[in-house]
């Protein structure tokens, strides 16, 4: 078990390096090197799963930033499993959101809003600031795919101020220009100052 545990360990160490340097293809290869180690590890041990729930979260990001959806997917419900044995709430959060935003390339928007509205309460109820505003940004994409122009306005707004709150002038930016552009695609809508 100890020498199948490092070796999962080392593999998730290079697949970090190369996720940095935007190598994600390597990345994900040896993630998914690391979740078979891991498995061969044993599942009984807290930190053996935590290894690998995190193994499949990360093989899921890689997943999605080279847009295999339908990968990434597969990936986050293995961590979400996992994070919820763990009773890691940050972590379910996290996927949640993940889980939310995968769901909305897909275009299962139902179930993207699932997702995203579960993260919303986890959010709430851990009172990440940090998280709310990223999943609420998540949330106001989806309405405005969703053409609920009203609710994406207002989305929008609500972490446009928590991303000022916490000092993310880009992420407050991104969230005025996604008014900017609501507002001018309204009819008569204002392009004035948001």
């Amino acid at each position: 078990m100890e020498r199948a545990l490092r070796r999962a360990i080392s593999l998730c160490e290079q697949a970090r390096r190369c996720y940095q340097v935007g190598n994600y293809p390597g990345a994900r290869r040896r993630y998914e090197r690391a979740i078979a180690w891991y498995g061969r590890a044993g599942i009984g041990d807290q930190e053996v799963l935590a290894g690998l729930a995190a193994a499949w979260q990360n093989a899921g990001s890689c997943s999605y930033v080279l847009a295999e959806d339908r990968e990434a997917y597969r990936c986050f419900r293995h961590a979400l499993e996992l994070h919820r044995r763990l009773e890691d709430l940050p972590a379910v959060a996290t996927v949640l959101n993940n889980l939310g935003a995968v769901c909305v390339r897909l275009g299962r928007l139902k179930q993207a809003r699932s997702y995203l509205e579960r993260c919303r309460r986890v959010d709430e109820h851990l009172r990440d600031e940090a998280g709310l505003a990223v999943t609420l940004h998540n949330l106001a994409r989806l309405a405005e795919r969703a053409g609920e122009r009203e609710a994406a306005s207002a989305l929008y707004e609500f972490s446009r101020g928590l991303f000022r709150d916490l000092g993310w002038d880009a992420d407050a930016r991104r969230e005025e220009e996604s008014l900017r552009r609501l507002r001018l695609e309204t009819p008569g809508g204002d392009p004035g100052p948001v």
